[in-house]
């Protein structure tokens, strides 16, 4: 098995693949953290974070890990040494863990440079080191089981055709659907209760989650089973080759599956951020726990926003995941844009509303992408409603 990893990583170094990968991925967070203007830009926006990196990784991800999958058991079948691979002493599975955690090191390779990145904002950070490390270590072991979840999708669609194109294709759809799949479906309202459900099988719930800084072992077992799954899957590719019976690889997926079932039940959460803002008291997760029907929060604040009123949408957004990490069904909560409508008149009735619930406005600057300035009305509040009341 490390013959064969060692393999496979000489032969990602010894074409300009390897190279490429790791160079495009830094390359392309460095333009979106410091040289595109607008919100995602370090020096535009004025705060000391690596948001934007963790934000813009997962989508450059998509398109670079199965650049790399894509010609493990492609090329194999292609070049016809898979059959004469599969004949040598090493099970199915060690073939397929050797192949996989070659593509994972590389991965790993890309990420290391980008403490570049880290040292830097840590740098200018007003005063120097003003950075939140912990929360930023949870979001980098996040975007790397964000990684290995992609890297596993493209082992199984490189073992299911000798085309390298077709496995890099299929890799990208199969990931994407994965990382936000699940929300474009559960946006259709379509599923009704079934949403949270939905949600919960998507890589962007748990992402999101735990690129916060919350290690929550509900997302880590989540993570290590959908990348078990996908492993699995490959070694029954390689066994239906070989006509061997898969009873036993059907076996492991009903285990997986009764682990996460059980691991929504019992859990624990890591909060790693430096001000543990995260961290939920007992006697506030008994009061979520002990909600006996849905209570919904309007939460105005949406749209084209300051950078300032941006950061409170997300810290914001984050407290609610937060809570509802405890009330699954019973918490609920939605963004709205209070000027998103283009008829004055129906937009000012919008903004007489909130101001008559006791939702005060203020006036806001929105940059442009061109450096002009204009002003916006902004309602920085939420209508919590439980039952037939409706608190502001």
């Amino acid at each position: 098995m490390f013959t064969l990893f060692g393999k496979e990583i000489s032969a990602f170094f010894s074409t300009l693949t390897g190279y490429v990968v790791i160079l495009v991925f830094l390359l392309a967070n460095a333009l979106f953290m410091w040289v595109f203007k607008g919100n995602m830009n370090v020096l535009d926006s004025g705060y000391a974070n690596l948001d934007t990196l963790f934000t813009m990784a997962p989508w450059i991800f998509l398109f670079l890990v199965p650049s790399i999958t894509m010609r493990v058991f492609a090329e194999e079948k292609r070049s016809g040494t898979l059959e004469l691979l599969l004949t040598q002493p090493i099970s199915e599975m060690k073939i397929v863990l050797a192949k996989y955690f070659a593509a994972v090191t590389l991965i790993l390779f890309s990420l290391l440079p980008t403490l570049v990145f880290y040292f830097s904002v840590y740098r200018l950070g007003s005063p120097p080191g003003n950075l939140d490390s912990g929360g930023i270590a949870g979001s980098y072991v996040g975007l790397f089981f964000l990684a290995g979840v992609y890297a596993s999708v493209g082992i199984f669609s490189s073992a299911i055709t000798g085309n390298q194109i077709v496995s890099f294709i299929l890799a990208v759809l199969v990931s994407f659907f994965l990382f936000t799949g699940f929300d474009l479906l559960t946006a259709t309202d379509l599923f009704g209760n079934m949403d949270i459900f939905l949600l919960k099988l998507g890589i962007n719930e748990h992402y999101r989650s735990i690129s916060r800084g919350v290690v929550d072992t509900r997302d880590l077992v989540y993570f290590v089973s959908v990348i078990g799954i996908f492993l699995l899957g490959t070694k029954i590719v390689l066994q239906v080759r070989k006509r061997v019976h898969i009873v036993q690889g059907l076996t492991i997926l009903v285990i997986i599956l009764l682990l996460n079932y059980t691991g929504s039940f019992v859990f624990h959460r890591f909060d790693l951020t430096q001000e543990k803002r995260y961290s939920v008291t007992p006697e506030t997760r008994q009061v979520l726990k002990d909600l006996d029907d849905v209570m919904y929060i309007k939460v105005y604040l949406d749209g084209d926003l300051p950078v300032g009123f941006m950061r409170l949408k997300t810290a914001i957004r984050e407290l609610l995941d937060e809570f509802r990490a405890y009330a699954p069904r019973n918490l609920q909560y939605e963004f709205i844009d209070p000027a998103a409508d283009p008829d004055t008149r129906i937009r000012n009735n919008v903004f007489t509303r909130l101001y008559d619930a006791g939702i005060q406005p203020t006036n806001a600057q929105v940059r442009a992408q061109d450096g002009s300035t204009s002003q916006k009305i902004v309602f920085p509040g939420a209508i919590i409603s439980y039952r037939e009341t409706g608190v502001p």
